[in-house]
Formats: C-alpha cells, sequence, structure tokens
C-alpha cells in the first residue's frame, strides 16, 4: 500500500481507538479528543517522505476528516461504521472501504498496558508521554490532558513500524457535522474505486 491511501490509513490508525480499549489496563490516557479540534501533522511512513496533512476531528474521536496538499483525494473516517469514504473532489465521487483490519485495537493496542513519562510540548501545547505495550506490539504518544494526540508512533509485532505523526499546529473550533458527510451532489462511482485500487 502506498500514498496516499495509506497514508489517511496510517493517520486513522494513530490517531483513533475503540471503545474495545476501555478494558486496558489502569492508568491509561484519555485517547479521543474533549472537543472538536483541527490539527496540521506531519505524518512519517516508513520508506517515504514526509507528508503533512490536515485532520478534522470531532469530539469522541468518531469522526476524522484527512486533507493534504500533495492528495489529490480527502478521506472521511467513520470510526462507528469502521469505514473510510475516499473522495475525488474533482469528479465528484467516491468510494468506501473498510478500515476494520486497520484498526489499532485489532493490532497494537487492544490489552495493552501503559506506563505514564514526563511533560512535554508539541506545537505550542502540553502535553504527556505515555508508552503503551501488548502482545501485539507498542506505542508511544504525547497526549494533551484533553485527549489530543500530539505526536505518536506505532510498532506492530506482526507488520512492523507504522508509521509516526507529529502536530505542527492544533486549533479548538467546533467542526460543522457535514464536512464530515460525502456531499449530496457526489456519486459512488467504479472509477472512485479503480482510483482507490490503485492506491492500495
Amino acid at each position: 500500500m502506498t500514498i496516499p491511501r495509506r497514508l489517511a490509513l496510517t493517520v486513522a490508525t494513530l490517531l483513533t481507538t475503540s471503545p474495545a480499549l476501555a478494558t486496558v489496563t489502569a492508568p491509561a490516557p484519555r485517547l479521543v479528543p474533549l472537543r472538536d479540534v483541527t490539527v496540521d501533522y506531519q505524518v512519517v511512513i516508513p520508506n517515504q517522505q514526509p507528508l503533512e496533512v490536515r485532520v478534522a476531528i470531532a469530539a469522541g474521536g468518531t469522526r476524522l476528516r484527512i486533507l493534504g496538499e500533495d492528495l489529490p483525494t480527502s478521506f472521511l473516517v467513520d470510526r462507528q461504521t469502521e469505514t473510510a469514504a475516499i473522495v475525488l473532489p474533482m469528479l465528484k465521487t467516491y468510494t468506501r472501504v473498510s478500515i476494520a483490519r486497520y484498526d489499532p485495537a485489532q493490532t497494537v493496542l487492544r490489552g495493552a498496558g501503559f506506563s505514564r513519562g514526563g511533560r512535554g510540548e508539541v506545537a505550542g501545547l502540553p502535553c504527556t508521554h505515555w508508552q503503551s505495550h501488548s502482545a501485539q506490539g507498542h506505542a508511544d504518544a504525547c497526549i494533551t490532558a484533553d485527549g489530543v494526540i500530539l505526536a505518536g508512533s506505532m510498532v506492530s509485532d506482526r507488520k512492523g513500524n507504522l508509521g509516526e505523526i507529529r502536530a505542527l499546529r492544533a486549533t479548538y473550533a467546533p467542526l460543522p457535522p457535514d464536512i464530515f458527510a460525502v456531499p449530496t451532489n457526489y456519486h459512488e462511482s467504479p472509477l472512485a474505486q479503480a482510483a482507490a485500487n490503485f492506491m492500495k
């Protein structure tokens, strides 16, 4: 899988978690934001050039919108349905793909234990360093008290290095719900599916 689809799935994997993680060993950080937030991240994927993306995250972390200047598509992630819409604005088309197999709860964080480190600062915001370890791998992150992941990396024992992110800017502001939905005048198309397959 290459950029941009791998990029979007890496960001979704590093930034979101599922209700299954409510059973992780205490203590554990808050892993989803309390408030709507938009974060500009630098994303590093093994064997790829670093890229910048803008991620709008709805409070609670169930919906994300991922955009990037170098991406011909946008990605609308819905963690409640474990799907992502790959949207092609130039063609006003989209396709939906499953992201369930990229769920961190299924790769690294399921049953994880957390250890708290020292304080840090990323993108001008204070955060706490956390490490997690499980039978599937390990992860490191610097997370704000209200659940925004400002920096993070994840390594799967099965898949290897999944990548890392680091915030460049973060802005708290209400996000309109419609930015997380495919526009009503877009249609699902084989062209979008072909593009999604090309980006695997």
